[in-house]
């Protein structure tokens, strides 16, 4: 474009860098919610980049040009992301890979409903009757509820704590 006859010419430089932030939260179960924002003394932003870890692997851009202040993804169970933005402004200039995290998620394991499983001996005889139920459920319970009907108060049974995983606790019970 020429310059303009009856004004003065101005030609404006960008050599900065813009720099930018993130802030992740865990939006659900495994919905990673990331805020951005930014500032570039110049032209201004133009986009910005997300680049994840994974489990404390390598980073690599995750999300690419996002052009608004925010951004929603998807997360693995049991795994953790490490991010951090990198910004863009309108002339070109990138701001420098980060060393650290700006954010740290954990997306947490569903736990599993417990189903208990148990086997009795003896299941009959005369009263009183002593009954060993052993306990062959696989999620590790830590405390078991009982009921029994017939109007009788429940009892609540911890095992006794091991250091060693023991895989069947028999609990004894006089009815």
């Amino acid at each position: 474009m020429p310059a303009p006859k009856d004004a003065p010419w101005r030609n404006t430089i960008d050599a900065a860098k813009p720099s930018s932030s993130l802030t992740a939260t865990l939006a659900n179960q495994t919905e990673i919610h990331v805020s951005l924002s930014g500032s570039d003394d110049s032209s201004g932003i133009r986009y910005y980049t997300i680049f994840a870890s994974m489990d404390n692997g390598e980073y690599k851009p995750y999300l690419n040009q996002i052009t608004g202040t925010s951004a929603t993804f998807n997360g693995l169970a049991g795994h953790t992301y490490r991010l951090y933005s990198v910004a863009i402004d309108n002339v070109g200039n990138s701001e420098n890979s980060k060393s650290s995290p700006e954010s740290t998620i954990t997306i947490p394991v569903p736990l599993a409903k417990p189903e208990a499983w148990f086997t009795a001996s003896p299941t009959k005889g005369p009263a009183p009757l002593t009954v060993n139920f052993t306990d062959q459920s696989d999620s590790n319970p830590t405390e078991w509820d009982w009921n029994f009907g017939m109007d009788r108060p429940g009892s609540t049974v911890r095992p006794r704590q091991s250091p060693i995983p023991t895989p069947a606790l028999a609990t004894t019970r006089q009815y």
